[in-house]
């Protein structure tokens, strides 16, 4: 059973302009006090459930192009990023 933000992801898919207009959600770790914990993307996913890992040693910059590259080639148009490690 699809969550409900899965679905939400879809319908953003489905919905998109453009092939190559890919957009991003970013999801953050928030503190006790509701302050984002600053920490780099770990983890990419999509609606269709697909997602992709960093890599060790790859930056956040070219771990977000090599999933948005990726994601592209394959009509994806939603791409959530998220800080969680474990998630």
């Amino acid at each position: 059973m699809a969550t409900s933000l899965e679905q939400r992801i879809a319908a953003l898919e489905r919905s998109r302009a453009a092939a190559d207009d890919i957009a991003i959600v970013h999801i953050s770790r928030f503190d006790d006090q509701c302050r984002t914990i600053e920490e780099e993307a770990h983890r990419i996913i999509t609606g269709a459930g697909q997602s992709w890992d960093r890599q060790p040693g790859e930056t956040e910059d070219a771990f977000i192009a090599r999933a948005k590259r990726e994601a592209s080639a394959a009509g994806i148009g939603v791409l959530v990023i998220s800080n969680w490690p474990d998630r």
